[in-house]
């Protein structure tokens, strides 16, 4: 039976695209993100106290800059599928101001506290722009998005005597709802604008925001620039993940 479905979701999918036609296309693209960090993190076992670290005061992390990867299907004018992702990794290297307790462990004031922060980010959304205006100059449609992120923290004391360490893990994903919108006014030029994300009360919360230009100076060659902020909360109990990031980005695409 599962084969069978199997089967015949392909069959959909390949009928789509041959009735497109020349319509159907493929697009790969890379970006570089140079966003701004804000992030704190807290991590306690059982009803142990925890501090709320901030990743750039207390652990002396930089912002950096991160690349992602983007495969989009358009079968149609007004639809679009992509499968995107993104990895992310922050460390540090500080003596504490404050003595920090994370996950059960203590660094006391004066310690050299040695962190690593990585995050990952995956996406896989389909955009129906079902509003056309202008044959195609502008388009707007719902957005829908299935995100999950992976995150991960550790800090180690590696100048004590006797090596202090801990880890914390958080995982969240979920659907979210958002829109998009393109304006092209020529073949060469564009505009786009896309948001999509959910607040989950105590559980956290995902926004993903971008709005940019696009240049198309050859055919199946796309260059683009744009302005993206992205935020996501995970909590539970005692502990708790918050991370903001925003800033440019650069873009290359190729379709095919």
């Amino acid at each position: 039976m599962r084969i069978l479905l199997w089967t015949l979701a392909w069959g959909w999918v390949g009928s789509v695209a041959w009735a497109q036609g020349a319509a159907a296309r493929w697009e790969l693209e890379g970006r570089l993100w140079g966003p701004t960090l804000t992030a704190h993190a807290r991590a306690a076992i059982a009803d142990e106290p925890a501090t709320d670290v901030d990743l750039k005061r207390d652990l002396g992390i930089h912002d950096r800059r991160f690349p992602e990867v983007r495969l989009t299907w358009r079968p149609s004018r007004h639809h679009r599928f992509r499968l995107a992702y993104t990895t992310i990794a922050y460390q540090g290297d500080r003596v504490v101001q404050a003595t920090v307790r994370f996950r059960g462990r203590t660094y006391e004031f004066g310690t050299r506290v040695a962190s690593e922060f990585r995050l990952q980010y995956v996406r896989l959304g389909w955009a129906w722009q079902l509003l056309d205006l202008g044959d195609g100059v502008v388009r707007l449609g719902p957005l829908v998005d299935v995100k999950g992120f992976w995150a991960e923290g550790s800090l180690m004391a590696p100048d004590l005597p006797t090596l202090v360490s801990a880890t914390r893990t958080w995982r969240l994903g979920a659907p979210t709802p958002g829109a998009a919108l393109d304006v092209r006014p020529s073949d060469w030029m564009g505009m786009f604008a896309e948001i999509s994300g959910l607040p989950a009360g105590s559980y956290g919360a995902f926004w993903d925001w971008e709005v940019g230009v696009q240049v198309t100076p050859v055919r199946y060659l796309r260059l683009s620039g744009g302005y993206r902020y992205l935020h996501g909360r995970a909590g539970s109990g005692t502990d708790l993940a918050r991370v903001t990031l925003a800033g440019p980005f650069l873009a290359v695409a190729l379709g095919f």
